[in-house]
């Protein structure tokens, strides 16, 4: 039996009724705006949680095929997830944009920082500064940034002092002005305040760079006079530095004695070398010899009272006029309160005896 029900229009409140020809109730708890048609049991479309009795005692209660009038909620899902791919596009930009604020290393130049932080201002506009949280941050380092130098000239200099005193370190101040340079044997400290750095040097040449900071400057100093006292061997140092100055004389094919130091330095680093670069004489193999360990190992041969050896002396002349000015050709040597002379040429003479 099929009995054929139409509904001409059920409005809007809960619990209201409304009857067909065939006596079907149709009680809906929600708002319908639609006409339904009802044929027997079989199909109906309306609001979400409507009920309906039809004729033959079937009872529907859909939410499938429900109409929705208005915005469908997968076009609202949508347009939530593209605002958060765009939020998150913007806040993934944010982040790359602070990666070289991110590095530990990216503090140990002040102006290098600062400059590092105009950039990342530059890519991140006040709204995305906001947006990602960032404005605070950014503010606070900013002013970290421009304090830093003035902080560090106010308290550097009587921390240092402090921790040299600790450490049974001698501290003398040489030079007040910029760049302000101490002495804290046997090298000098230059402070860079602009740059928030400090420069260990030896021969007047640099030798290490660290942290304008007390505890930084004592590490560096410490590690650096390790790394140069270690395996010296005054004997072996003597006889390296003259089969240096002899490969360097047959090379220049000149009858003379002296030997300008820069000439004889790249037989001398040859000499230096370890076993794996003789067996394999690679740049991977090689291991660098400085101007400034040099003038550091003929201090340690000075000390050790081995200038002298089997008979001959090793001596060093000294650049007179205009030379001296030209730092390519000449080494500065000192002793460890930094009294020196810039010496151009290396040379050995017969001596008797083994003194100094």
């Amino acid at each position: 039996m099929n009995t054929t029900g139409r509904v001409e229009e059920a409005t809007g409140l809960a619990g209201s009724k409304a009857a067909d020809s065939a006596g079907a109730e149709v009680t809906d708890s929600a708002e319908v705006t639609d006409s339904a048609e009802v044929t027997g049991s079989a199909e109906v479309t309306g609001a979400a949680g409507t009920e309906v009795t039809g004729a033959a005692g079937a009872k529907v209660t859909g939410s499938a095929g429900a109409k929705v009038t208005g915005l469908k909620f997968d076009d609202e899902v949508r347009q939530v997830q593209e605002r958060l791919r765009g939020e998150s596009n913007r806040l993934a930009a944010a982040a790359t944009a602070l990666g070289p604020l991110a590095k530990g290393a990216a503090y140990d130049d002040l102006k290098k920082l600062g400059a590092a932080l105009a950039k990342v201002e530059e890519k991140l506009p006040a709204e995305i500064r906001q947006e990602a949280g960032l404005a605070d941050l950014l503010k606070r380092l900013h002013d970290w940034v421009d304090e830093a130098g003035e902080r560090l000239r106010r308290r550097l200099g009587r921390e240092l002092r402090g921790a040299c005193a600790d450490a049974g370190l001698e501290f003398r101040v040489i030079s007040r002005e910029s760049p302000v340079e101490l002495r804290i044997p046997p090298f000098a400290v230059v402070l860079d305040f602009e740059k928030g750095q400090a420069v260990l040097k030896f021969a007047r040449l640099e030798i290490a760079r660290t942290a304008a900071d007390a505890e930084a400057i004592l590490a560096a100093h410490a590690r650096t006079r390790r790394e140069l006292d270690a395996g010296f061997d005054p004997e072996q140092f003597f006889a390296r530095c003259h089969r240096a100055w002899r490969a360097a004389r047959a090379a220049k094919g000149e009858g003379g004695e002296r030997i300008e130091i820069l000439d004889c330095l790249p037989y001398l680093a040859v000499e230096m070398q370890g076993p794996r670069f003789r067996v394999e004489p690679t740049g991977e193999n090689f291991k660098g010899y400085s101007r400034v360990r040099f003038a550091w190992d003929v201090l340690r041969l000075q000390q050790a009272r081995k200038l002298t050896q089997d008979g001959l002396r090793l001596n060093l002349g000294v650049a007179t006029g205009s030379t001296a000015s030209q730092k390519k050709r000449v080494l500065y040597f000192e002793d460890e309160d930094g009294n020196g002379e810039y010496k151009l040429t290396l040379f050995f003479t017969r001596m008797e005896g083994g003194g100094a």
